[in-house]
Formats: structure tokens, C-alpha cells, sequence
């Protein structure tokens, strides 16, 4: 029943809050720190891996990371696990993100690249263009479609970028809440199937 969610896996059955409902946000925004309580020990799930639970939170956690650089980590780290072939090599990915001094080293490599938000956003935008070409003619999305393509195509970059820019600035103010809302979701999606 909402705003709780509940997820059962074998003998485990966690119970969390849905960070959609206004009422929990502002119960977490007050909070100092987000964590799990475990009532029963687990016994029977052979797929679990409490450690990358432990990982994600840490890395989301830490402040001294930009918000966008954490989850870009937590990504990579996923990433890099679902490519391991075998535990030692899913453990040595668990060893490595939980090294802070490859952290700082990942974002510093990543700051380093050249992003210009011009390219990416003309980029994403001929691709959305692309996309909606091949669907705006099936019925049912057609009217949809066609005015968010046609804005697609008249969109002026420059601005689009000022406009992210100006969003970005905004968006800082929230980092705490959206960290908070961030591990709230790691704690309460953990144990599903997928």
C-alpha cells in the first residue's frame, strides 16, 4: 500500500517508504542519515550481496563527491559486476570501489574529459529527432510524437544549454534531499529479482 514498498526474496521480506509521496520526503529531509534495521537474520538467499548494498550507500553518502559524479560510480561499479566472470573478480570490483583513492581517481579521469554540453545536447537531440521519425506515424503516437519531434527540431541549443546550466545551479540545493532519496531507493530495491 502506498507509500510502502515491500519486497520479498527467499526469507527475506524488507519494508521501506516510497520517496513519491510528499510526506516521506519530508520525514527523510529531516533525517541526519538513512538506514536499514534488520529484524530477522537472513538464511536462505544465495544471490545476496549485502557489501555492494554497503558500496552504493557509501558512495552515494559521500559529500565530498558531486552528486552526478556518485551515481556515475554506483553505474560503473553495477556495470563492472554484471560483466565479472567470477567472484574473485566480483570481489576485486567490490575491493576496488570501496578504495576511496580509486574513487578520487575515476572522477578526476572523468572530470578530465571533455564534455562540452553543446555537442551532447545537439547529439541527444538529433537522436530524439531520429527516434520519434521512425514512430510518429503509428496512430496511436502520432499527435504526441509529431509536436515533441517538430520542438526537437527547432530547438535552439544555446539556449537549451543556458537552461541546463541555470537547472544544474538550482538542482545543487538539493543534493542532501536527493542523496537521502537516492539511498532510500538502494535500501528499499536491493533485494529484487532483478
Amino acid at each position: 500500500m502506498f507509500p510502502r514498498i515491500i519486497n520479498r526474496y527467499a526469507d527475506i521480506k524488507e519494508i521501506s517508504l516510497s520517496c513519491a509521496c510528499p510526506e516521506v520526503v519530508e520525514i527523510i529531509s529531516t533525517l541526519s542519515d538513512i538506514r536499514m534495521e534488520s529484524i530477522d537474520e537472513v538464511t536462505s538467499l544465495e544471490n545476496y550481496d549485502s557489501d555492494i548494498r554497503k558500496i552504493l550507500i557509501n558512495i552515494v553518502s559521500d559529500d565530498k563527491f558531486a552528486i552526478e559524479y556518485s551515481l556515475i560510480l554506483c553505474y560503473s561499479m553495477m556495470n563492472d559486476l554484471l560483466g565479472a566472470d567470477n567472484e574473485k573478480d566480483k570481489s576485486d570490483i567490490k575491493r576496488k570501489y570501496n578504495d576511496n583513492s580509486y574513487l578520487m581517481e575515476f572522477v578526476d579521469y572523468y572530470k578530465s574529459l571533455d564534455v562540452n554540453i553543446y555537442d551532447s545536447l545537439d547529439e541527444l537531440t538529433s537522436l530524439f529527432v531520429d527516434i520519434t521519425e521512425n514512430y510518429k506515424h503509428v496512430k496511436l503516437l502520432k499527435e504526441m510524437l509529431e509536436n515533441i519531434c517538430n520542438l526537437a527540431e527547432n530547438i535552439d541549443i544555446g539556449e537549451a544549454a543556458e537552461e541546463y546550466h541555470k537547472f544544474k545551479k538550482l538542482y545543487e540545493n538539493y543534493d542532501g534531499l536527493n542523496r537521502k532519496c537516492i539511498i532510500s531507493k538502494v535500501y528499499s530495491l536491493s533485494i529484487e529479482d532483478d
